[in-house]
C-alpha cells in the first residue's frame, strides 16, 4: 500500500490508498459527521485514518468532498470494504443520504446495474429495508420493468404502511400505465398521511376525472380547500364542475371569488388571468404579476400574463419589451403560451408586436 506524508504548519499527515474510501465513506454514508463514524469504525483498520481525516477536516473543510473521491462504482466500492474488512453491516450509525443521492445519480445516468448492486448491499446495514425497496421500486420504474418496480414499491408500503413518497410512486406508475383507478387510490393514500402534497390533490381530480367520478373529483377539491382555501386553481376547477351540472349560482360564487383574489401561488396566475381578461380587469393583472415577480424573482416567467393586458391597454412598446424579455429568458414558457396569444388577441394586435 502507498503513502504519502502530508506537511501542514509543520506536522506531518500520513495517508494511504484507503484514505480516500475513507472520505467516500464519510460523506456518502454518514454525511460528513464523524461522531457515528467513530462509533462504527471503532477497533476497525480504518480507525487510525479516521483520526488523520478529522485533523485534515478541521484545517480543510473541503476534505469531505467528492472530488476527493469520485467515481467510485459498486464494484470498486466492495473491493475497499474486502481490503479494511469491512461490509454495510458495519455501517449502523449511518445515515446514507449520500449514498441514496448517488444511488439516483447512477440511475439518471443509466446506470442502473451498479445503482440496483448498491441497493442491493444495503439490505446488509441498518438502512431501512422499506426505504431499500421503495428506491429499488424506482429505478424499476425508470428502467422501464413496471411490474418488477410496482412490486418492490408495494412490498416497501407493506413493511411501512407509512411511506408516502412510494404511494405517490405507486400512483405515477399506475397513472402511466392508464389504470387511473389504481393512481387515485394510492394517491389517496399519500394525502391521508401527507395532506400538504398540493400537486397530489390534482392529480386524483384529474384521474377520477378520467374515471367518471366526477362527484368525487369535486370533493378532492373540497378537501384541498380545506386546507389551502385560498387556491384559485382548485376553485376555477370547481367553477367548471358546476357550470357543468348546471349549478350556476355556486359557479358564479366560485368565479367572483377568484376575481377578487390576489393569486398566491405560481400556479394560480393563468387561469385568473383568464377570468380578469374576461372583464377586462387589464391593469390589476399587471399589477399583481409585477408584485408577485418582485417578491419571487423566479417566477418572472409569469410577465407572459402581462403581454395581452398591456397590448389591450395599447402600451405597445412595454408589450414589445416584454415579449423580447420572455424570448431571451423564458424562451420556451413563453412559446408554450401561443395558443394563449391566439384565444386574447386579434391578428392585428398580434402582427404590431411580432407575436
Amino acid at each position: 500500500m502507498s503513502k504519502t506524508i502530508l506537511r501542514i504548519d509543520n506536522k506531518k499527515y500520513e495517508i494511504n490508498d484507503l484514505t480516500p474510501f475513507l472520505i467516500a465513506i464519510l460523506d456518502l454514508v454518514y454525511d460528513g459527521e464523524f461522531t457515528n463514524a467513530e462509533k462504527d469504525l471503532k477497533n476497525t483498520k480504518l480507525e487510525k485514518e479516521l483520526v488523520i481525516v478529522k485533523k485534515l477536516f478541521n484545517i480543510y473543510p473541503e476534505t469531505i468532498s467528492q472530488d476527493n473521491f469520485s467515481p467510485v462504482d459498486f464494484s470498486e466500492f466492495k473491493k475497499y470494504l474486502e481490503e479494511s474488512e469491512l461490509d454495510f453491516s458495519c455501517f449502523k450509525n449511518g445515515t446514507f443520504n449520500g449514498f441514496t443521492d448517488k444511488v439516483m445519480a447512477l440511475a439518471n445516468n443509466g446506470n442502473y446495474e451498479s445503482a440496483q448492486s448498491f441497493l442491493e448491499a444495503f439490505k446488509e446495514s441498518n438502512f431501512s429495508t422499506a426505504s431499500i425497496y421503495e428506491l429499488m421500486g424506482t429505478l424499476y420504474l425508470e428502467e422501464g420493468k413496471i411490474e418488477k418496480g410496482i412490486n418492490y414499491l408495494l412490498e416497501s408500503i407493506n413493511i411501512n404502511p407509512n411511506l408516502d413518497t412510494a404511494y405517490s410512486e405507486l400512483g405515477n406508475a399506475y397513472y402511466n400505465e392508464k389504470k387511473f383507478d389504481l393512481a387515485a387510490e394510492y394517491w389517496l393514500k399519500e394525502i391521508e398521511i401527507s395532506p400538504d402534497h398540493l400537486y397530489t390533490y390534482f392529480m386524483i381530480h384529474d384521474s377520477l376525472k378520467k374515471c367518471g367520478e366526477d362527484d368525487a373529483a369535486r370533493d378532492i377539491l373540497l378537501k384541498l380547500l380545506e386546507n389551502y382555501p385560498d387556491n384559485l386553481l382548485a376553485k376555477y376547477h370547481l367553477m367548471e364542475y358546476y357550470v357543468q351540472v348546471d349549478q350556476k349560482d355556486q359557479a358564479d360564487k366560485m368565479k367572483s371569488e377568484i376575481i377578487n383574489s390576489i393569486p398566491k401561488y405560481s400556479n394560480d396566475f393563468e387561469i385568473w388571468a383568464k377570468i380578469q381578461y374576461e372583464n377586462e380587469n387589464y391593469s390589476e393583472v399587471i399589477d399583481a404579476i409585477d408584485s408577485h415577480i418582485s417578491a419571487n424573482p423566479n417566477s418572472a416567467y409569469l410577465m407572459v400574463f402581462k403581454v395581452v393586458p398591456l397590448i389591450k391597454m395599447n402600451r405597445y412598446v412595454d408589450a414589445i419589451i416584454t415579449i423580447n424579455r420572455l424570448k431571451e429568458n423564458h424562451k420556451w414558457y413563453y412559446y408554450g403560451k401561443n395558443d394563449f396569444f391566439l384565444n386574447y388577441l386579434s391578428e392585428k394586435e398580434r402582427k404590431i408586436c411580432g407575436i
